[in-house]
């Protein structure tokens, strides 16, 4: 393999991953589309082309999407964790998946564990101090600033029916007022949701060591996992 790309897990919990092999007549881009709940969405594979062209489609600018170069562990891990769904009879993973697979020749991918034991895990690596409940108050009451310096925020947003309802009904009043009611009645219920994003958001971080505060992102993950803050705490 060239190159393996992935971006982090959008506000509707879509994650995707992008892989450059060598192929003849130049090279190959294949694609895996994985959503939260769901597994793998879709996987498709190109034909042979040059790999300027290949480069230009990868840019930010030209995808919107902001990717980051990860280790084939990493997508192996990705891979693993999306097939959980698959095993549970919610969703079977597309057909060119195997194709993909064989591409990149991994003959290795297999349902892994779930989002609690990847989240476990990447606590063991947080130097103990760090766990302490003062560290811990602390990096909840500044999530606001760390967690808002990278790109992959951006999506972080709320949607659906329930939100459009609470639009409907409270849109004259003030933004912090409708802010509160979406965290009150809508975020609190879908804490196990956003800390399993939280948790695949740090294993992505992870990849890039200068990304900022991957530990507080961690931490942020089990605190909204273990329902230590209540939302509206949380600036």
């Amino acid at each position: 393999m060239t190159e393996i790309l992935a971006s982090p897990p959008d506000g509707a919990g879509a994650q995707m991953a992008m892989v450059v092999t060598k192929a003849e007549g130049g090279h190959r881009l294949s694609a895996l589309l994985f959503k939260q709940g769901w597994g793998v969405a879709e996987a498709w594979t190109s034909d042979p082309q040059p790999i300027g062209d290949i480069k230009e489609m990868l840019s930010e600018q030209s995808s919107g999407v902001h990717l980051l170069a990860v280790s084939r562990a990493y997508l192996d891990r990705m891979v693993g964790y999306y097939l959980r769904p698959a095993c549970a009879d919610i969703a079977p993973p597309p057909a060119r998946l195997l194709q993909v697979a064989e591409i990149v020749q991994a003959a290795q991918w297999q349902p892994e564990s779930g989002w609690r034991e990847m989240l476990a895990g990447l606590i063991g690596e947080v130097r103990s101090e760090l766990l302490q409940p003062a560290s811990i108050n602390q990096i909840i009451a500044t999530s606001a600033k760390w967690g808002m310096r990278g790109q992959w925020t951006r999506s972080w947003v709320e949607e659906g029916q329930e939100v459009e309802d609470l639009f409907d009904r409270f849109g004259h009043r003030s933004e912090k007022f409708i802010g509160d009611k979406i965290i009150d009645q809508i975020l609190e219920k879908r804490r196990e949701i956003w800390a399993e994003r939280f948790t695949l958001t740090a294993l992505w971080m992870k990849e890039a060591p200068r990304l900022p505060c991957p530990g507080s992102i961690w931490q942020s993950s089990r605190a909204a996992w273990r329902r230590r803050f209540p939302c509206a705490t949380c600036p």
